[in-house]
């Protein structure tokens, strides 16, 4: 068994990070047995890499798997290869759930990457990057996988979506009793200032929990949806307050054909470019035009898509380009400046980024570039 008693494992994968690539390599149950089945950890440092290669059945059943695992994991071949079992009993159960889903998408989408826990020979949690792919040969399944292990990044203590979204849930709960007593406050001193101040910041309160609650959403229905359909529902849904506001709308969707389609939620692709609409529209005042259109731009058998809104505000200072996505930073007195930052997370949970180029009097534009999935000049 492993000593792993004064020697933490961040460290030792570390000092195996300039190691031999080749003994990622799975091995046979029988090399297993020579070099890892005493669970004895090897002194030469470029005999594994810092991860743990892995071939198994369609099932996720181990077949093969590289020496690696003795030194991460502290298990011999014994405790791995040939037991249907194994992920059950090493997964966390707080993670089995997701384990189950993406071995299930496996078999539809043939690979997929997630991040979960497992078990070592102490029975303590280590986090990994997990990526399985399926592999035909010679008419037979196979799924490959790699497990990487995360060593001291912040982000995998995060709370989860779930238990952020049941904090809203209750916020929202009590800011419906907050509303109750302000209204009967009202009714008993109608003409206090105080009470519309706590009115103020009452409404503030909720409307930035609301955009907490956006940005903790995540693709929940994504599909393959229409680019020209969800750019026209937002466009087309903001004609008339563009209207009241004497600010003209114009639409250049030509270069943006029919059968173009995006792997998207198309609810949160619309309201990314509703945001950005409003930004425009708030940037132009009562005076000045706003233009919605993108393009496609193809490469081989694969492509993107690029949308862009522009106007003719006042522009943005050079300086603070670069900080307009930023939570809470703003150049418009009295807002929140999480319009853009809502904007520039969903993009980037559809596997896209968002640009700003912009000018102090030359208004401002922003750029989306999205993946497509598939379109006439791209298969």
């Amino acid at each position: 068994m492993p000593n792993y008693r004064g020697r933490p494992q961040w460290r030792r994968a570390a000092e195996v990070a300039a190691g031999s690539w080749e003994a990622a390599k799975p091995i046979s149950p029988s090399v297993m047995e020579s070099e890892a089945g005493t669970g004895e950890r090897s002194n030469d440092n470029s005999d594994f890499p810092p991860c743990v290669i892995f071939e198994a059945k369609p099932s996720l059943e181990i077949i093969s798997v590289s020496k690696s695992v003795t030194d991460l994991l502290g298990l011999n071949n014994e405790a791995v290869i040939g037991r249907p079992q194994f992920w059950q009993e090493r997964v966390a159960a707080q993670d089995w759930p997701l384990f189950q889903q993406k071995l299930s998408e496996l078999e539809s989408r043939g690979a997929v990457s997630f991040i979960h826990r497992i078990a070592d020979v102490f029975g303590l949690p280590i986090w990994f990057t997990h990526t399985l792919r399926k592999v035909e040969r010679k008419g037979e399944t196979s799924v490959h996988g790699c497990l990487i292990p995360i060593y001291g990044e912040p982000r995998i203590l995060a709370l989860d979506q779930e238990t952020v979204a049941r904090f809203i849930h209750k916020l929202g709960n009590h800011f419906q009793l907050l509303n109750l007593v302000v209204n009967s406050l009202k009714k008993s001193l109608p003409d206090s200032r105080e009470n519309e101040l706590l009115q103020e910041t009452l409404d503030k309160a909720i409307d930035l929990t609301r955009i907490f609650s956006d940005c903790n959403q995540t693709p929940s229905l994504a599909s393959q949806v229409q680019l020209l359909e969800v750019m026209k529902a937002a466009a087309e849904s903001r004609v008339s307050q563009f209207a009241a506001n004497g600010v003209r709308l114009q639409m250049n969707f030509e270069e943006i054909p029919d059968d173009a389609t995006i792997a998207s939620d198309q609810f949160l692709l619309e309201t990314t470019l509703g945001h950005i609409l409003q930004n425009a529209l708030e940037a132009v005042g009562s005076t000045g035009n706003v233009e919605v259109g993108g393009c496609l731009i193809p490469d081989g058998l694969r492509g993107a898509a690029r949308i862009y809104i522009r106007d003719t505000g006042c522009g943005i200072p050079a300086r603070e380009v670069q900080q307009v996505t930023l939570p809470f930073f703003s150049t418009k007195k009295g807002h929140d400046g999480m319009g853009l930052t809502v904007a520039s997370r969903f993009i980037e949970l559809h596997g896209g980024t968002l640009r700003i180029k912009s000018g102090e009097g030359v208004g401002t534009e922003v750029e989306i570039l999205l993946p497509i999935e598939r379109g006439p000049d791209i298969i």
